[in-house]
């Protein structure tokens, strides 16, 4: 008898957890359930997966973040016992759904993802940035003194020029600034807390989930920290780069390709050993939606790789591929992997 695929298996595994959730399984069900999880261990290892899918996605509903705001908005609980899922196999990122009663666990998770979303939140605190980009979208601000600033997606600042110094606050994102020289004002980026003072002319600040990054395309910049004597300035040249984490010490200023400065103006996103918690920020600049990982254990992945900003969907498919990480689609533009 030939045997079935992998995606019925995986459809079956799912029908069978939802029903010994509900509470309303039979003696016969139950029995049922175990003659269906003797017949392979393919069988046992997809009932397996459905129960740690189950367990990722409830766990969200019990951080406190989410539980206070769910409260707030009077939002009830969900039981995975009344659920539509769409399963995407990591090889193919094939949606395959399954209908079920009441209300569904992808509109709940569509709440949970709404209220965790930094992308969301943020963007209320940023509608009166002076210049700003939306999701997908890049844009080049020319200065009142002739400087450059070429802002990757979802990314905002504010510019402040003064007759001692020209002054910009980078509020989340990404920008490459090209600057024009002053020797009577320094231009200055405020990033994190930190300021990054110009001392030549081509240089990217990055803000990150857990800090800034400093990359120099040409001549070289001084990072500081104000007010934290005791943390000495750290400059940083041509070809050079540094990460420096929120509240602390940088990093060791380490070589890099000036090449991968700023790939993204050519449409491009290059990974080398990147954390899966940077590589999904990176993602959600360019991609509707939300892609979401269910536990902070999976941020410590590693990525590494060269892809296409129009096709950012293949790069979930390659995660799939090459990491110990599967997906579900909630609706169509919200992702969680876990």
């Amino acid at each position: 008898m030939p045997s079935k695929h992998d995606g019925q298996i995986e459809d079956e595994a799912l029908a069978w957890l939802i029903r010994a959730t509900s509470g309303e399984m039979t003696l016969q069900q139950e029995r049922s359930l175990a003659d269906w999880l003797a017949q392979s261990p393919a069988h046992q290892l997809a009932y397996s997966e459905a129960q740690e899918l189950w367990q990722g996605l409830g766990q969200l509903q019990d951080r406190p973040v989410v539980a206070d705001n769910l409260a707030k908005m009077k939002v009830e609980r969900v039981s995975p016992a009344n659920a539509t899922i769409h399963l995407i196999k990591p090889s193919t990122y094939a949606k395959r759904t399954f209908p079920l009663s009441q209300l569904t666990l992808a509109a709940a998770c569509l709440t949970l993802v709404a209220v965790l979303c930094p992308t969301m939140t943020s963007t209320l605190r940023l509608w009166n940035a002076d210049y700003q980009t939306a999701t997908g979208e890049q844009q080049t601000v020319i200065l009142a003194d002739g400087s450059s600033v070429y802002l990757n997606a979802a990314s905002a600042l504010n510019q402040s020029y003064s007759r001692e110094q020209r002054r910009i606050e980078l509020l989340a994102g990404e920008a490459e600034f090209k600057v024009t020289k002053d020797k009577g004002r320094p231009f200055i980026v405020v990033a994190d807390n930190q300021e990054i003072k110009a001392l030549g002319t081509d240089f990217v600040v990055k803000m990150t989930g857990n800090g800034i990054k400093v990359s120099v395309v040409e001549s070289a910049v001084q990072v500081s920290q104000p007010g934290q004597t005791s943390i000495e300035p750290v400059t940083v040249h041509t070809g050079e780069q540094v990460n420096i984490p929120t509240g602390q010490r940088p990093d060791m200023v380490e070589a890099m390709n000036i090449s991968h400065a700023s790939p993204w103006r050519s449409n491009r996103l290059i990974f080398e050993s990147e954390p899966l918690s940077q590589v999904v920020e990176d993602i959600n600049r360019y991609r509707p939606g939300h892609v979401f990982l269910s536990r902070p254990s999976l941020g410590e992945l590693r990525v590494s790789g060269v892809f296409s900003v129009q096709e950012i969907d293949n790069l979930l498919g390659v995660i799939g591929k090459t990491l110990p990480v599967k997906s579900v689609a909630l609706g169509e533009r919200y992702v969680v992997l876990y």
